[in-house]
């Protein structure tokens, strides 16, 4: 299923695009990472990831803002929840634009690769 996945992302992409939206991002809205790597949208700024958690929800998709690279805030999307009442997806969005389907990474891996760069400091 995973081969699926990565056969699709190859077939998918929006290098043709004439308007300038060139980069591919994954759109959805789901409860996890892993099942939520199915939508596509063609951007021209940037794409990103939407931790919502404390509704346990996760918003991918793009942004017309050139955000930096690699870089997050705090957004409250106008994406009502319906089992929330008045309440709208709020929480960390990351944004990148390196590469197609970079909103794709887990949340984790930042925090990972940090922890080693800690943990190489602390044991040499």
């Amino acid at each position: 299923m995973k081969a699926d996945r990565q056969n699709e992302k190859q077939l998918r992409n929006c290098s043709d695009q004439k308007d300038g939206r060139t980069l591919s991002c994954y759109t959805c809205l789901g409860r996890d990472l892993e099942n939520c790597e199915h939508g596509l949208s063609c951007c021209k700024g940037s794409c990103f990831k939407l931790v919502d958690k404390k509704h346990d929800v996760i918003i991918k998709g793009c942004t017309v803002a050139n955000e930096e690279d690699a870089s997050m805030k705090m957004r409250t999307l106008s994406v009502p929840l319906y089992w929330a009442k008045d309440e709208f997806v709020t929480g960390e969005s990351y944004f990148c634009k390196s590469q197609d389907y970079c909103n794709g990474v887990s949340s984790t891996s930042p925090y990972f690769l940090l922890l080693m760069f800690a943990l190489t400091k602390i044991v040499f």
